[in-house]
């Protein structure tokens, strides 16, 4: 009994460091029984070979500490941020980036905004990867960051944005469309992205 609310707390733990209430519940519901008759199986396979069946014990906490190694590594609080960088512009979070900040939003539509600092190369290779087209410069423009709550540091404003954008495409059931805006410096070294899909 002790191992089977050892995998229980070690799926708890899991669903707990994705600080998203709506996950814990969701997945904790679905997966706590699938988890626990993974247990008992394992648990049972085990008693019957020879030589491994006085772990058999240790062996059934298995399929519970490698799901609950899953979420740790892609929902939680540490792994979101390499996710979302992922999914607006399709690669890991570049070495060279600093300072980043994001925020996102998801009920019908998904959004998510992007701060960050980064080297002109890698900028670079983020907007030819994306096929990213120019915009325009926009004169006498700024981005402000002062009033982004999601932003938790005071940082100068970029004046003079240059401005890219790619455009998504709508699936064949009419969904799924959506852009991806890309401001910059003159000197390309800091991005604010905003990236709306349906």
């Amino acid at each position: 009994m002790k191992y089977f609310l050892g995998s229980a707390a070690f799926l708890i733990l899991a669903l707990l460091s994705t600080g998203d209430i709506f996950l814990l519940v969701g997945l904790g519901i679905v997966s706590l029984p699938i988890i626990l008759l993974l247990q008992w199986l394992t648990l049972a396979i085990c008693k019957r070979i020879k030589g491994i069946s006085k772990y058999s014990r240790y062996a059934s906490l298995i399929p519970s500490i490698a799901f609950s190694a899953w979420i740790v590594a892609t929902m939680s609080i540490w792994a979101q941020p390499n996710q979302v960088f992922k999914v607006v512009l399709g690669q890991s979070i570049p070495s060279s980036v600093k300072k980043f900040y994001y925020t996102e939003e998801a009920w019908t539509d998904y959004m998510a905004q992007l701060y960050f600092e980064i080297s002109p190369e890698e900028l670079e290779g983020i907007l030819r990867e994306h096929d990213f087209r120019k915009t325009g410069l926009s004169r006498n423009e700024r981005i402000d960051f002062g009033e982004m709550e999601w932003i938790t540091e005071s940082l100068q404003p970029i004046l003079n944005p240059i401005r890219y954008r790619y455009d998504i495409s709508e699936n064949s059931e009419g969904r799924g469309g959506g852009f991806c805006d890309l401001y910059t410096n003159a000197e390309h070294n800091r991005a604010y992205v905003f990236y709306a899909v349906d």
